[in-house]
């Protein structure tokens, strides 16, 4: 992981570090944007876990309720030559969470959230004096949580109540592949919307399902839509 942090700081700094006196302060533009993804892939190793279960008969049956979820970031550009715009980003992510039911009965809430930080590269192609068309892509480490709550009588009673929870915290790569379209709303800022797709770093626990409160796996890629604005 070390190595991959110093990789990139090192595609950044070679990116906008030119000739002496050639790099201009000025021309740094700072930029935020809200996301919205998908559920995606966020479920998928825990369907397969739940369905095993089923298939040999410890659950009769279960469903899976997934939401979107909601990020946001912050950063800075700067223009290389006529190529594209370097720069570097911190986002966090909150979801998507999931409610599941088992044999018909509310079992948990899984939640899960993510903090990163990517080097991203952005391209605009000039459409007219005030659109323009935008390509990117970015990449980094991304630090995620992903919490159980079980809250029915699933769970050991504590205190009165009958509630267990259970965390875990990964970490790994993040890239991300961006499409959209550019607005130039005054001289000193412009507007961006359009899509995204995005993979995280993977939670590689398993659930047998034997009460041990541990939290089904999970990998998620998912399509995103942002909108934001650089200045």
């Amino acid at each position: 992981m070390k190595l991959v942090k110093a990789l990139l700081i090192s595609v950044f700094v070679l990116g906008v570090c030119r000739p002496a006196g050639a790099f201009d302060v000025k021309s740094i533009k700072g930029f935020a944007s809200l996301d919205l993804f998908t559920a995606g892939t966020a479920d998928n190793r825990m369907d397969k876990v739940y369905k095993g279960a089923k298939a040999v008969g410890d659950i009769g049956s279960y469903s899976l309720d997934t939401g979107m979820a909601v990020g946001g970031r912050i950063g800075a550009l700067y223009p290389i030559e006529d190529v594209a715009d370097v720069g570097l980003s911190w986002g966090y992510i909150g979801g998507p969470t999931t409610e599941t039911k088992l044999n018909g009965r509310d079992y948990s809430t899984t939640s899960r959230r993510f903090m990163r930080v990517m080097a991203e590269g952005k391209k605009t192609v000039k459409y007219n004096d005030k659109i323009s068309f935008l390509g990117g892509a970015g990449l980094g480490v991304a630090y995620g949580r992903q919490e159980q709550v079980i809250e029915t009588a699933y769970a050991p009673v504590i205190n009165g109540a009958t509630v267990d929870t259970a965390d875990t915290y990964f970490k790994g790569l993040t890239w991300e592949l961006t499409a959209g379209a550019v607005y130039k709303a005054t001289d000193k800022m412009d507007v961006e919307a359009g899509v995204r797709y995005t993979g995280l770093p993977t939670c590689d626990n398993k659930n047998d399902l034997n009460g041990d409160g541990e939290i089904p796996g999970m990998t998620y890629n998912a399509l995103g839509f942002f909108a934001g604005v650089r200045f």
